[in-house]
């Protein structure tokens, strides 16, 4: 019988309770929204705040750099996902999407800064 290796890196467990209660708190959104409850376009705005706020978490409380690095591309992507929405500066979804080539770079540049030199 083979036994299943758990994966005990510091981080998979909150990461995956953080990801399992946004998908519960946007799908239930959803739901409500279909369901003539609420109006989802107005919690549409908050979703920025929130990705921004898990960034700041991951940027700070974490000691491994892929996870401060996923903190900073958190950050830029709630950065523009509300300048889009809010056409600050002229931006769309369809015009400035190079923004998150140019976070995802970023990311990968943080990841190189925080390695240890061998």
């Amino acid at each position: 019988m083979d036994t299943q290796q758990v994966n005990t890196k510091p981080g998979n467990k909150s990461n995956s309770l953080m990801i399992g209660l946004a998908m519960i708190i946007i799908g239930s959104l959803f739901l409500l929204d279909r369901m003539d409850m609420i109006n989802a376009l107005e919690w549409w705005y908050i979703a920025p705040a929130m990705i921004a706020l898990a960034g700041i978490i991951n940027l700070f409380s974490r000691e491994n750099p892929e996870d401060r690095a996923n903190g900073v591309f958190q950050i830029v992507l709630a950065f523009w996902l509300f300048a889009s929405a809010e056409q600050l500066w002229g931006w769309t979804f369809r015009t400035s999407w190079p923004v998150l080539i140019m976070g995802a770079g970023l990311r990968h540049l943080v990841i190189a800064m925080s390695a240890p030199r061998q």
